[in-house]
């Protein structure tokens, strides 16, 4: 009877420790899970930030080409401009020597 009660004491202490390293595997399991998914997240996230810093090299460079645009345009005009007033100049000298030829 004693060795019957001692067999099954063993049993049920060999079925515990079975549990136990079971439990202890599924949260090795699910530890190395989260492991990997916050990896991944972190892959993700970095991926975001990269996409976000070109998003803005490129709004920066856009701001840039738009702004030497507007700087060159600017030129552009000025030059026009200043070939009206040469042009206008001209005519005022012709007509002005022309009415004192006619004097």
């Amino acid at each position: 009877m004693q060795a019957a009660c001692k067999k099954r004491s063993e049993e049920i202490q060999s079925i515990r420790v079975a549990k136990l390293e079971q439990t202890a595997s599924k949260q090795f399991r699910a530890s190395s899970m989260q492991a990997a998914c916050k990896k991944h997240s972190e892959e993700i996230q970095s991926i975001r930030v990269a996409k976000l810093e070109q998003t803005a090299s490129k709004q920066y460079r856009a701001s840039s080409m738009q702004a030497a645009c507007k700087k060159h345009s600017e030129e552009i005009q000025s030059i026009r401009v200043a070939k009206l007033e040469q042009t206008a100049s001209k005519q005022y000298t012709s007509s002005m020597q022309e009415a004192f030829r006619r004097d």
